[in-house]
């Protein structure tokens, strides 16, 4: 009796630096260096990124506007992705989600739209128009040391839109 011969084997990818089998391998290709987990400075982080993605991310969405649904989406992705990649070097991947932001942009789309700050503050729990300095402060609180458990993360800085 003669066997078929052997089905070719596929060689099974090796464990990321998250140790997960048939995880992507790192990405210097095969197993990480030994020294990756130890090459840490003393600090709690060693470098820090914050994409900017919006509500949309999070939230499903909104109506007629696909493309920009789509690429805030893809900013929430990118940053879980990034952030198990690089955790074990010290880097956090945070990304932030703003609602409405007090910006010449948004005084532009309220004009061209007939609507008022005072209409838009209304969709929000705070009842008010969150100001550029406000998110600049999330942003500096990720940079810090006190967010240094905080990883691959969305941070709602909506003023409550996205708790409803």
């Amino acid at each position: 009796m003669t066997r078929a011969p052997a089905s070719p084997k596929r060689r099974p990818r090796g464990p990321s630096r998250t140790g997960r089998a048939g995880s992507p391998p790192h990405r210097g290709g095969g197993q990480p260096p030994a020294t990756s987990r130890t090459t840490r400075t003393n600090s709690p982080s060693s470098g820090l990124t914050v994409p900017f993605g919006h509500a949309g991310a999070i939230r499903s969405g909104w109506a007629t506007i696909a493309p920009y649904n789509a690429s805030k989406h893809a900013v929430a992705s990118l940053t879980k992705a990034a952030a198990l990649e690089y955790a074990a070097d010290g880097i956090r991947v945070n990304a932030l989600a703003p609602g409405a932001v007090d910006t010449p942009m948004l005084r532009r789309a309220a004009e061209a739209f007939g609507v008022t700050y005072e209409q838009i503050a209304q969709d929000y729990p705070i009842r008010r128009i969150v100001a550029a300095e406000e998110i600049a402060r999330v942003v500096m609180f990720l940079a810090s040391d006190d967010a240094s458990p905080v990883v691959g993360h969305d941070v709602d800085a909506t003023g409550g839109y996205l708790a409803g």
